[in-house]
C-alpha cells in the first residue's frame, strides 16, 4: 500500500506540468489588446516572458 501511494506522489509533478507543457504549443505574440481580452474572459492563461538581465 505504501509503495503504491509513493508512486502516486512521484507521478503528481508530471501530471501538474502537463497543462503548461501543452500551452507551449499555442504561443502567440504579446499584445495589450489580447491580454485585456483574455483577462476579461476570466479563464486562466499563461503569460511567459524573458528578461536578459
Amino acid at each position: 500500500m505504501k509503495r503504491r501511494q509513493a508512486l502516486r506522489f512521484a507521478a503528481l509533478p508530471l501530471l501538474l506540468a502537463t497543462p503548461s507543457l501543452r500551452a507551449a504549443e499555442d504561443t502567440v505574440d504579446y499584445s495589450r489588446e489580447l491580454y485585456d481580452k483574455l483577462l476579461a474572459q476570466g479563464k486562466p492563461f499563461l503569460l511567459d516572458f524573458y528578461a536578459p538581465w
